[in-house]
């Protein structure tokens, strides 16, 4: 699933940018609806009912109370409001931040299609390596470290002082494409494996409840990001926003090293 989610991430960009170019700002808008509406009348053919023991809402509302009690939970909610903060920072900021290098916005689109579609490809990557090794700690510390390079380097951050081009820039959103999914795929076995510990049963509703409270984390980062891409660079510039980020992902990398430290379970 993740990896369509990134792809679709990578060629949304690519393709509003091509038809963008080819019939102007409304193109892409009627292209995206026809495509719904198709998808739609699919869906309605092709979809099935899955049923289950009935539960009422009540029930519903008490597993999700008591997941949020999971003192775990909160620690990956975290990481996917960070994970979605940091991958969604530069939609809309990217293309200003490149101005100076007159890209048309195909060759925007590209640099998108560069970060979403190592994520698409590293994706299912991560998901084998946990189910082999069960890693995931290990993979969130390398996802958040990943993050972290990727924003010092797409400013370039001042503190290092470098100049910006384009391959620094395209080279960041690659890394930022890898960490991404090293950062938020192992949230989700980390989640499950809480819930399954604290004594929850293994149906679709606890992973409807697990996975619904990931959706509402990610889309909350995914508005913070291109907020505070906007607010940032408008106050303070691109380059010190994608250090605060850098900043905060840091931040979390050391939370992760001290509850391993603490737990003895890293």
């Amino acid at each position: 699933m993740e990896t369509f989610v990134g792809l679709g991430y990578t060629i949304g960009p690519f393709f509003g940018g091509v038809f963008y170019e080819l019939g102007g700002f409304k193109l892409p808008f009627i292209v995206l609806g026809l495509i719904l509406v198709f998808a739609t009348v699919a869906g309605l053919f092709l979809i099935n009912d899955f049923s289950e023991k009935e539960e009422d809402d009540e029930n519903d509302e008490k597993r999700m109370r008591d997941i949020l009690k999971i003192p775990v939970i909160w620690i990956m909610i975290f990481a996917v409001i960070l994970c979605a903060t940091s991958f969604t920072f530069v939609d809309p900021t990217l293309s200003d931040h490149l101005s100076e290098f007159h890209l048309s916005t195909t060759v925007i689109g590209l640099l998108f299609l560069l970060c979403g579609g190592l994520y698409s490809i590293t994706a299912p990557i991560w998901g084998i390596l946990i189910d082999r090794w069960r890693c995931c700690n290990a993979l969130l510390i390398f996802g958040a470290i990943l993050t972290i390079i990727s924003m010092l380097m797409i400013g370039p951050t001042p503190i290092l002082k470098l100049e910006k081009n384009l391959i620094i820039v395209g080279t960041a959103l690659a890394i930022l494409g890898i960490g991404s999914g090293a950062l938020y795929i192992p949230t989700f076995q980390n989640c499950l494996d809480a819930v399954k510990k604290h004594g929850f049963d293994d149906s679709s509703r606890t992973y409807g409840a697990v996975s619904g409270i990931f959706q509402s984390a990610f889309a909350l980062g995914s508005f913070i990001g291109p907020a505070l891409g906007g607010y940032g660079v408008k106050y303070i510039g691109f380059e010190w926003s994608a250090t605060i980020i850098a900043f905060v992902n840091f931040s979390f990398v050391l939370l992760l090293l001290t509850i391993a430290a603490i737990s003895r379970k890293f």
